[in-house]
């Protein structure tokens, strides 16, 4: 079974519905507000040549009234920094270089690649953590969130946004 496939299984187990498509070609042709509430393209978008075309491609189904939630993986992270530093840049079969990502994304470009889409950003968020703070518990999770708004291109290890389509049906 291909990741995409397991993947998919698990979310079935969980959603209404799951598509598997190739999302370079793929449009949401027959679909519709009645069957299209929430896209979710998790650690999508970076593997794709042209990901600001799926989100133009995609966009009418925002019209309609779908939310759109995306996370991308942050390039200039902390220990990603790091590693550069070191002269460390090998690509991998997992993690932030993985061998099959195209696009690399930072804080700017991440909330930058909705511009002329279609889609309108409603909300961005990082997410990740402070060296250590997690040992603390409680105050160092609190910690780590202060960190990631403050220096979100540092901190954050992925980008959360959250779009509407620009003119959509609320």
């Amino acid at each position: 079974m291909t990741g995409s496939a397991e993947e998919a299984r698990l979310a079935r187990e969980r959603l209404d519905s799951v598509l598997v498509r190739d999302l370079e070609t793929w449009t949401p042709d027959g679909l519709s507000a009645e069957t299209v509430d929430t896209i979710i393209c998790s650690h999508i978008l970076e593997h794709l040549r042209a990901p600001r075309d799926l989100l133009v491609r995609m966009a009418p189904l925002g019209c309609a009234g779908a939310m759109l939630v995306v996370a991308l993986p942050n390039i200039v992270h902390w220990r990603q920094r790091v590693r550069f530093l070191r002269g460390d840049f090998r690509y991998t079969t997992g993690g932030l270089l993985d061998e099959t990502h195209l696009r690399f994304f930072d804080w700017t470009g991440a909330r930058r690649l909705f511009e002329t889409t279609g889609w309108k950003l409603q909300a961005a968020s990082a997410d990740g953590h402070f060296p250590l703070l997690w040992r603390l518990g409680r105050p160092g999770f609190a910690l780590d969130r202060a960190a990631c708004r403050v220096l979100p291109n540092f901190f954050g290890d992925q980008f959360i946004l959250v779009a509407r389509a620009e003119g959509a049906v609320e």
